[in-house]
């Protein structure tokens, strides 16, 4: 059971330079278009900005100790279905079995050593694992954390050779798109590990299901994404839906609204106007920047941590069946006239520094700690 453990883990090491690894083609080719919908399932794939006018798709494999009939065998596993209808074009590109980012089959790599590695990776995220974390924190993560795993790889290969028994296959997936088509972008993904770092989506449609999807920038945008993790950097006038997902990070929220169930989801900061209805799952909420203006939270069975503004805010806390953890203590407030919402707790302004902006919660049956930065 454990090896199988770091197995698994070992996927998320990107595998990039391997002297013997051989690279195959699987698909390539260049379209022109207006508007695009890409319906993915079971592929790791890289978004990138074109440096033209047009689409382009290069998908290659690097195999290592594959036989020609093992990589012919791989490459039937995929399914690429893409054409254009009145300048739009469609998009379908799946493959039967999930491919991960790096795979091993007949591995000899000891469990021990898998843990060094694992333990090694681990240590390397400490700084987005602290309990408090700046803005600049996550914008740092979010800009490094490819090199990190890079870094990562290179110690995997110097000290942990790959021996000749073992087969080896690494993706390499990049779709290049026109900065004016990430405008009214529509992308369905199922079983996928997106990454858009360095691009902004405007008035676009996301939805993504038991994925991993990491996005720079999102402006007047509909996200939803379900039983999955991922890394927005910016959200920005967007409306987003997260359900079932085990990790959640946005750098900046920003005149947004958020349709949260049964997630774990860390913000970095609220920079501006927002709303979040949530049921049963759990926050934090690192900072408020200088002007945020108005945050309203309305949940049930929410586990709330919130770092307080910095600058003078006022609070206030309708509800019932809550807890607020203040200084350490806690004060718990049940029903009054039965399930009848009332005003748990008030914080008014001092008058002391400049004002922020007003942070409301309507809450039912949960728990919000009040931390110190």
């Amino acid at each position: 059971m454990k090896l199988l453990f770091y197995k698994v883990c070992l996927v998320f090491f990107t595998l990039t330079t391997i002297n013997s690894f051989a690279q195959t083609t699987i698909y390539k080719n260049s379209f022109s278009a207006k508007s695009l919908d890409f319906n993915l399932k079971n592929i790791p794939v890289k978004f990138i900005e074109s440096k033209d006018d047009k689409i382009h798709f290069n998908f290659s494999i690097h195999f290592k100790n594959y036989t020609h009939k093992q990589q012919d065998s791989i490459k039937s596993l995929f399914n690429f279905d893409i054409e254009t209808r009145n300048n739009k074009l469609f998009v379908s590109i799946k493959s039967k079995n999930n491919l991960t980012t790096i795979q091993y089959i007949n591995s000899e790599i000891k469990t021990k050593e898998l843990s060094k590695i694992l333990t090694k990776y681990v240590k390397s995220n400490i700084a987005l694992n602290k309990e408090y974390q700046t803005k600049q924190d996550f914008l740092n993560y979010f800009n490094t954390e490819e090199k990190r795993i890079e870094d990562y790889t290179k110690t995997l290969k110097k000290d942990y050779s790959l021996k000749d028994n073992v087969l080896v296959s690494s993706p390499d997936f990049i779709i290049s798109v026109p900065r004016k088509l990430l405008s009214n972008f529509y992308l369905n993904a199922d079983n996928c590990n997106i990454k858009m770092n360095d691009l902004t989506l405007k008035q676009s449609k996301v939805f993504v299901n038991d994925s991993s999807i990491k996005i720079k920038k999102t402006e007047n945008s509909n996200i939803t994404i379900h039983n999955g993790t991922g890394f927005i950097k910016e959200l920005e006038s967007t409306i987003a839906t997260l359900r079932n997902n085990s990790s959640f990070k946005i750098g900046i929220l920003s005149n947004s609204n958020l349709i949260t169930e049964n997630t774990r989801l860390n913000i970095g900061e609220i920079t501006k106007f927002s709303d979040i209805k949530d049921y049963n799952s759990k926050f934090i909420f690192n900072n408020f920047g200088s002007n945020f203006d108005t945050f309203n939270f309305k949940g049930e069975y929410s586990n709330l941590k919130i770092y307080p503004p910095k600058n003078d805010y006022t609070l206030k806390a309708y509800g019932n069946s809550c807890s607020f953890i203040i200084n350490g203590i806690t004060s718990k407030y049940g029903n009054k006239k039965g399930d009848k919402k009332y005003l748990m707790l008030k914080v008014k302004r001092k008058m002391k520094k400049d004002f922020a902006g007003n942070i409301k919660f309507d809450v039912i049956n949960s728990i919000i700690t009040f931390k110190d930065s």
